[in-house]
């Protein structure tokens, strides 16, 4: 134990004829390791996670009905990090990819495209994955906002422990109001 966190290790030793048990929580291929940490109301993850709410809250705010932008990601991930343009339509917030993105994702799985739509095609999409990762209460996360609508500029995510599902960052670019 170490302040608010501790620390967990296990060994595991099978008999010659027991079953493996898988990945599962306590199979022989689960995590050896892992550390619980206790949260409170003053701990920095739930202040990352207020601060997400509030600029998530102040492009609540917002008029237009449809915007467009760029979006560039570093991810663990089958994705190419190349810079995506999105258009956001409607009040529904439905995004559309450019057709270059399309032409670049050609022989990409259709999950790992649509991955790109649920994560990166809006800026509520943004908002809900970086809330999401913040219940999970990361390592860090590192976002900046714009100062007058809120959203996310740019944001990097790294998990905690050994992780690397959501260890990506992302960079927000040529955000332009349509209508």
């Amino acid at each position: 134990m170490q302040g608010n966190e501790i620390a967990f290790a296990r060994s595991l030793q099978l008999e010659l004829t027991a079953t493996q048990g898988g990945d599962q929580l306590f199979g022989s291929y689960a995590s050896n390791a892992f550390v619980a940490k206790r949260i409170n109301a003053a701990t920095p993850e739930n202040e990352i996670h207020k601060t997400i709410a509030s600029a998530k809250k102040k492009w609540s705010l917002h008029t237009f009905r449809q915007y467009e932008f760029d979006v560039t990601w570093q991810c663990t991930c089958p994705l190419p990090a190349r810079a995506y343009s999105y258009k956001v339509k409607g009040t529904d917030g439905t995004a559309v990819m450019d057709d270059s993105v399309r032409a670049s994702l050609r022989g990409v799985i259709p999950q790992a495209q649509q991955l790109l739509l649920d994560h990166y095609g809006t800026v509520d999409h943004l908002f809900d994955l970086l809330l999401k990762v913040a219940e999970r209460q990361p390592y860090s996360i590192k976002a900046e906002y714009d100062p007058k609508l809120g959203y996310p500029v740019s944001a990097e995510v790294h998990p905690a422990g050994i992780s690397i599902v959501d260890d990506f960052r992302f960079t927000i670019s040529n955000f332009r109001v349509v209508e």
